[in-house]
């Protein structure tokens, strides 16, 4: 279970008035943001440093989105930054801190200042003439009396999103910020996979949803990844992660710790000209601290071969084994399975055909999935269509699908829509659609998702999220920004938008202006909330 240590209290005569912290914020951001630093130009052989502060404040009338709203909120959010770069020919180094310190006035809640440890990200990079090295790592806590659900929900589901679209109250980032990781300690991977049936597993999704404004939440990764023989007959791949979900405080006790270790090998072998083998082997523990004291171990091998039987026909097969031991409440479930596929790839004289199957045999049952998909070029992009079909002990999903991916004058769409029959004969939408367009003073942004997630039970879950953007700038020194986010399933629904003034006072401080709605309905109702925030920034860099 969670051991968790309640965050300390402020108690007796301590209290402190809003406009007593406010003023305490201001003399903060101004005191610090006065540094001067004169900014030396840029050097991608040298060490870049960077500074920022921003100082936010925001009034909240249901901070927690309460069903019953207890009355208003206040803060004052002092947050400072700090970045480091450097790059050489072969190998760069990046880190990056930001640490929030608070001042709030939250009815229910007797604490009036909180400060947490700092969130960090790390990245290194090193390239040689056949081999290279990933090092990645991030922490980042999160005080969830001042965190929604659909921030992560909206992550989680579209990690390729390059622009928060719910609370652009920054300017948009600089590429070259070293405080901004731009690698994932993870591997990056579609939320939607071909067949359009499979989003991420509810494991993490379900725990979101719990958040009720109460506790913090760590979330820490690690990864590495090491390749050799890049370009040679041999190729390896190694990978080791690391994932920990941490809850602490007053969080709620549905919420549950978990941690997902995961060290993987990928060999790629050129025996032919014609033919590649594969053979890869996996290790996985995830653990959660729930009264089951949930754990799960999985070990893998496999081996793959892919050769090309003409010129224009290629075909790969798959065989692999599985063993998978469950623990909870001392007791342990054995799962074995085989896992055996076969692939065929046709390319015809206008566009290609391609079919793909699969067949998992564990001690459980069977999972058979198949897929069937043409491809089409077109003058401005691609046209595909697809039919899929994923069968287990509880029945068969089949899946229709039309793909449309364009290069347009503006900007490129990319869609992928269709019908999907679940096991119980129920017909309903899937599909997913990105769309962004430059304008002349300005772009915006629409991306739609609506899919199936699977848990551990096999048990299916719809799930929508559409996310919109929209920039104007209005001159060289403001603009407006525009953010609109809707999640859904059965049963929750979450919503937020924001509009946001953003200037650029002088060139070094910012100020931004806004309002934000969220919406949350659940079982047990619905609940709401309206925010006016106003942060003043400050950012410089020196490098050496």
């Amino acid at each position: 279970m969670r051991r968790a240590s309640p965050a300390p209290r402020f108690r007796g005569p301590f209290r402190i008035s809003l406009c007593a912290f406010l003023t305490l914020g201001v003399s903060t951001g101004l005191i610090t943001g006065g540094w001067s630093l004169r900014a030396a130009a840029q050097d991608p052989g040298g060490i870049r440093f960077s500074f920022g502060v921003n100082q936010r404040f925001e009034a909240d009338t249901n901070q927690r989105l309460q069903t019953e709203s207890p009355g208003a909120s206040y803060s004052s959010t002092t947050r400072f930054s700090f970045g480091l770069r450097s790059e050489t020919r072969n190998q760069s180094l990046r880190l990056g801190a930001d640490l929030p310190l608070r001042l709030f006035s939250i009815p229910g809640d007797s604490r009036r200042f909180a400060t947490d440890t700092p969130d960090l990200n790390f990245t290194y990079n090193r390239v040689a003439a056949q081999s290279d090295l990933l090092i990645t790592g991030s922490s980042r806590r999160d005080d969830l009396r001042f965190f929604r659900p659909i921030d992560a929900i909206v992550d989680i589901l579209d990690p390729t999103d390059p622009v928060d679209p719910l609370d652009p109250v920054d300017p948009l980032p600089d590429p070259d910020d070293p405080t901004l990781p731009d690698i994932d300690p993870v591997e990056p991977t579609d939320p939607l996979p071909p067949g359009l049936d499979e989003l991420p597993d509810d494991e993490e999704l379900d725990d979101v949803d719990l958040i009720d404004g109460r506790g913090t939440r760590q979330l820490i990764q690690l990864g590495s990844r090491l390749r050799v023989g890049l370009g040679g007959p041999v190729t390896t791949t190694f990978n080791l992660n690391l994932r920990e979900l941490r809850y602490s405080g007053d969080a709620n006790p549905a919420l549950n710790d978990t941690r997902r270790l995961t060290f993987g090998t990928v060999t790629t072998l050129r025996l032919t000209p014609v033919t590649e083998g594969t053979v890869d082997l996996l290790a996985e523990r995830f653990e959660r601290d729930d009264a089951a004291e949930f754990r799960r171990d999985t070990r893998r091998i496999g081996f793959g071969i892919r050769h090309e039987l003409t010129q224009t026909l290629t075909a790969n097969a798959r065989l692999g084994y599985s063993w998978i031991d469950i623990r909870e409440f001392d007791t342990v479930r054995q799962r074995r399975g085989v896992d055996a596929g076969l692939g065929l790839d046709l390319e015809l004289t206008r566009g290609s055909l391609s079919f793909d199957s699969r067949v998992l045999t564990t001690d459980e049952g069977r999972l058979t999935t198949a897929s069937l998909t043409r491809s089409l070029p077109m003058p401005n992009g691609a046209l595909s269509f697809s039919a899929s079909a994923r069968r287990n002990v509880d029945g068969t999903r089949t899946s229709f699908t039309v793909g449309r991916d364009m290069d347009l004058r503006r900007g490129p769409l990319s869609a992928n829509v269709g019908l999907s029959r679940s096991p119980a004969g129920d017909w309903g939408t899937i599909g997913r659609v990105n769309y962004g367009e430059t304008l002349p003073r300005g772009s915006w942004r629409v991306s739609l998702l609506q899919g199936f997630s699977i848990d551990e039970a096999n048990e299916e879950t719809r799930r929508t999220l559409a996310t919109a953007s929209f920039t104007h700038i209005i001159n060289q020194s403001s603009r407006i920004n525009l953010g609109a986010a809707y999640s859904a399933t059965p049963d929750r629904d979450n919503a937020r938008f924001t509009a946001t003034y953003s200037r650029d006072v002088t060139r070094d401080w910012s100020m931004n202006l806004g309002y934000r709605y969220d919406n949350r309905s659940r079982d047990d109702g619905q609940a709401d909330s309206h925010a006016v925030f106003l942060s003043i920034g400050r950012s410089f860099n020196t490098a050496f």
